[in-house]
């Protein structure tokens, strides 16, 4: 069942009451100028009747002409069946250009990044605890910094190594509930610190040998971790690109407990298709192919804090949302026009390996619709989309049930990480230094 909703239909709606209501009005006093002060109609020959019944026939097509066009603009959109089909359906109204202009501004509020005692090579992850302080990840020193609200260096955590608080590979950080959440992929595991003290209070141990029954896993690996309110983790699996796989590659959901052992009762929690990639073999070399920026399709996914789960196809602006045992719920939709895509411009810029991979393999003939997708404490998506102008995203902030509050474009190479308290916070590169820092920019209302 598709259901529209949204400013612009509740508009066209109200128009259209509008409209009938002054046709019925009309059509009673001209009903009673024209025929009632006339002759009965059957009884009626005269010439003059007759003229005066054509006036009015001519009048009740003009207004209901008018009615029909008034309300069948914008008409229903026709919707794919894998979209049309879905339960519980909202879909919103086209944005034309131009129809919706950003509401705020944001004001460049605080640094955070090197200083005189710290050194802060490329930046990873970025996430912001309730209180405002900021963690950053160092990919390349394999260290988390953290910082007070106000910019100044707080403490490292972290180090080279495969002991308890080192890391190999920092693949993601996040805080909820008053920890430090930091997921190894190499040493698979993911410590947890306290955010009061800042001390490593747990590790959860990532061993493959946890889920070696688990037939749907096999070959498998852990990608990413999302902590919930009932001390379990909705874990992310994916699988390796191989000769096999280019184009049916899955993301598997499931729910693991603090000793890494996989909750139970084991089942699925979310299934997404994975993003394809083509193989490219010579004589020489064979590569699994995935170009850069990504023209091909790929998942999405967000967690809040009660565990609801919301997923994303990049090729569309639908969006569906799961309860935290994974059954659906709900989706939006937003109609959306993907940008043409311009494979020689693309494989022009190429080379090596790379470039004749690239000239050998079909692409899509169209960019994504999205590229990333946040949530944020107000329970708002922040939702970046690709246009034209391959030097910025259009950012889409919806409320939760998906309709449309804002839309603002944005640099590509300020990349928004995180929401929070009012603020929105980037990675940046200082173009006087060439060093990334992260930016923190309040929100404010105009």
């Amino acid at each position: 069942m598709i259901l529209q909703n949204g400013p612009v239909i509740d508009q066209q709606l109200t128009v259209c009451k509008n409209i009938i209501y002054f046709v019925s009005i009309r059509l009673n006093y001209v009903y009673k100028k024209t025929v009632r002060s006339s002759v009965p109609l059957e009884v009626s020959t005269t010439t003059e009747n007759r003229s005066t019944m054509k006036r009015f026939g001519t009048y009740i097509a003009a207004l209901f002409t008018i009615l029909l066009i008034s309300c069948s603009s914008g008409g229903n959109i026709e919707l794919p069946e894998h979209i049309s089909s879905l339960d519980n359906l909202t879909v919103y109204p086209a944005v034309e250009e131009g129809e919706v202009h950003s509401s705020f501004t944001l004001v460049p509020d605080h640094y955070f990044g090197e200083t005189e005692e710290i050194f802060l090579g490329h930046i990873g992850a970025v996430v912001v605890a309730d209180d405002g302080r900021v963690f950053i990840t160092d990919p390349g020193e394999r260290k988390i910094q953290a910082y007070r609200p106000d910019g100044s260096h707080l403490a490292t955590l972290g180090g080279e190594g495969a002991g308890p608080g080192e890391y190999q590979n920092i693949a993601s950080m996040k805080v909820y509930a008053g920890r430090l959440y930091i997921f190894d992929s190499s040493n698979s595991k993911l410590d947890i610190y306290s955010l009061d003290s800042l001390s490593l209070a747990h590790t959860v141990s990532l061993n493959p040998e946890n889920w070696s029954d688990v037939e749907e896993l096999a070959g498998r690996y852990v990608n990413d971790i999302f902590p919930r309110s009932d001390e379990t983790f909705l874990v992310r699996f994916t699988e390796m690109p191989t000769r096999e796989n280019e184009d049916s590659k899955t993301v598997r959901y499931y729910l693991m407990d603090r000793e890494g052992q996989l909750a139970e009762p084991v089942r699925e929690v979310l299934n997404q298709d994975d993003m394809m990639h083509r193989n490219y073999e010579t004589d020489r070399f064979v590569l699994f192919y995935q170009p850069y920026p990504p023209v091909f399709r790929k998942p999405l996914v967000a967690a809040r804090e009660d565990g609801r789960i919301y997923s994303a196809w990049s090729g569309e602006f639908l969006i569906k949302t799961y309860n935290p045992e994974g059954e659906y719920r709900e989706a939006f939709y937003h109609p959306f026009a993907n940008q043409e895509f311009d494979r020689n411009a693309f494989v022009s810029e190429l080379a090596g390996p790379i470039g004749e991979a690239a000239r050998a393999i079909e692409l899509p003939d169209t960019w994504p619709a999205l590229e990333s997708l946040l949530v944020d404490d107000e329970n708002r998506f922040w939702i970046s989309t690709i246009i034209d102008d391959l030097e910025l995203w259009q950012w889409w902030v919806l409320n939760e049930s998906g309709e449309l509050l804002d839309i603002f474009e944005w640099p590509r190479n300020r990349e928004i990480r995180e929401v929070k308290n009012g603020y929105l916070y980037t990675r940046e590169t200082n173009e006087e230094t060439g060093v990334q820092q992260v930016v923190r920019y309040r929100i404010e209302l105009e």
